[in-house]
């Protein structure tokens, strides 16, 4: 197929859209060829056949501007075959309600009343994790029965994998029930619990997609939450969507698709917001939100700080749908909603911390290149703070005006925070932090990791 593909006179870009509109149930075949021909993975009939990304990419082909600034970016960030073009123009004529107020509010005093804060992230449980599998092996994720070393194809000899996890494996449940309620003990909160949680997504095992279904991530989201509920005690939990939690996983689909592609992740926007409004940490406003905006939604806690939760998958390099339309700087309504919320908040007099999973700001090598300014039009006087996972790293970044066009100490906007993992993956310790932060200003005081 690929041969007659490359003798014909259209350009491939072209005949791949044709064929995914006129015969999409060819579109894995044609999706798998591509892979074996230009190198881009070992395994190709797993990763973009039918179980796994074909029709996924099947659909973007289709929906794409193959032959203009879409198929460029597709063809530069997926097989690395073209240049980086330039981000698109960006034009926040009238994206503003109002301007940025001049002069600024004045900043509320210290209260010297401290909240207590856990931030946790990437949990990755992995309920196929067995003891005593291998946990140094050479391919996807170790401490499985069906994973081995080199060494001893058949048998476990180099690493027995331990009850309470290692290095090459994402968290047992042995670990998973061992951390969570060891942090109400380190934090003295076990007493008082915490004022409330953030969770900055990551709940689902690193798998293919062949080994993952709807019902395995709905598995994940409704026993983590509980247990969240169960053992961390008092306050909410702000929960934010990972690029793990989802099937096709990192893929979300922006509702500007025709229907019924609209709406082909909103079983996963109704499962979360129907577990969150069941656990009480939001209110009926916010459930209704998450529903609608891709499992975002805003809450306003009445102590004067408002909560704004951001799905990420909407810039994340990996989530094919966001090659579509790029010219467009949001097509999926993502950053018009966080504008809303923000516009809100700054009428109200509310700070705001904004959490989300894949982190935008310095590290370009997660979120796709078009910069905004949102952070510059309600700094400092809105956003208190910004908090990410996904690196599974205990770190901190800096956000600056213009982008980061001038950085020093007067040009600091806002501080996000990235929290540590839950899984040891990464060959680093399970980790958790602890924010204390000042009930008036909303600004974090102390962070204990």
């Amino acid at each position: 197929m690929l041969r007659q593909l490359q003798l014909a006179k259209t350009p491939l870009p072209e005949v791949a859209k044709f064929l995914a509109m006129a015969a999409p149930e060819e579109g894995p075949t044609l999706a798998v060829a591509l892979c074996n021909h230009f190198g881009f993975n070992s395994d190709c009939a797993t990763m973009f056949g039918l179980l796994g990304l074909g029709s996924v990419v099947t659909q973007v082909v289709a929906n794409a501007d193959v032959g203009g600034y879409d198929g460029q970016m597709l063809c530069q960030n997926f097989l690395s075959l073209c240049p980086l073009p330039p981000v698109s123009p960006l034009n926040l004529t009238g994206w503003f309600a109002k301007p940025k107020p001049n002069p600024l509010p004045v900043p509320k005093k210290p209260s010297g009343k401290r909240l207590k804060v856990l931030h946790l992230s990437d949990f990755h449980l992995d309920p196929r994790y067995a003891n005593g599998a291998e946990a140094n092996c050479t391919g996807g994720l170790c401490c499985r029965t069906n994973q081995f070393n080199p060494s001893s194809p058949n048998h476990t000899v180099v690493f027995p994998a331990p009850r309470f996890g290692a290095f090459l494996c994402d968290t047992p449940y042995s670990l998973a029930l061992a951390s969570l309620p060891s942090i109400p003990i380190l934090t003295d909160t076990a007493k008082t619990g915490f004022d409330f949680t953030l969770y900055t997504g990551d709940l689902v095992s690193h798998d293919p997609d062949n080994q993952l279904s709807r019902d395995y991530v709905r598995y994940h989201e409704t026993v983590i939450y509980d247990l969240f509920k169960r053992i961390l005690g008092a306050g909410p939990v702000y929960a934010a969507l990972g690029n793990h939690d989802s099937y096709n996983q990192a893929q979300d689909a922006p509702h500007a698709l025709n229907p019924p592609l609209s709406s082909q992740f909103s079983w996963n926007y109704e499962h979360l917001a129907g577990l969150w409004s069941h656990e009480g940490w939001l209110p009926g406003s916010a459930v209704q939100e998450a529903r609608v905006h891709y499992a975002g939604y805003g809450v306003q806690r009445g102590d004067g700080l408002r909560v704004i939760s951001l799905n990420t998958d909407m810039w994340y390099r990996a989530n094919y749908f966001n090659y579509i339309n790029m010219t467009t700087h949001d097509p999926s309504g993502m950053l018009r909603f966080l504008t809303d919320e923000l516009e809100d908040a700054e009428e109200k007099g509310e700070k705001v911390w904004i959490i989300g999973h894949v982190l935008s700001g310095w590290d370009g090598t997660n979120a796709l290149g078009n910069p905004t300014d949102f952070v510059d039009r309600f700094s400092p006087h809105v956003i208190a703070n910004i908090f990410w996972g996904h690196t599974h790293e205990d770190q901190l970044s800096i956000f600056y005006a213009n982008n980061g066009t001038n950085i020093s100490a007067e040009t600091a906007q806002a501080v996000s925070w990235i929290g540590p993992s839950l899984t040891p993956l990464t060959r680093l310790n399970s980790g958790f932090r602890l924010y204390e932060v000042d009930s008036a200003t909303f600004e974090i005081l102390d962070a204990h990791t």
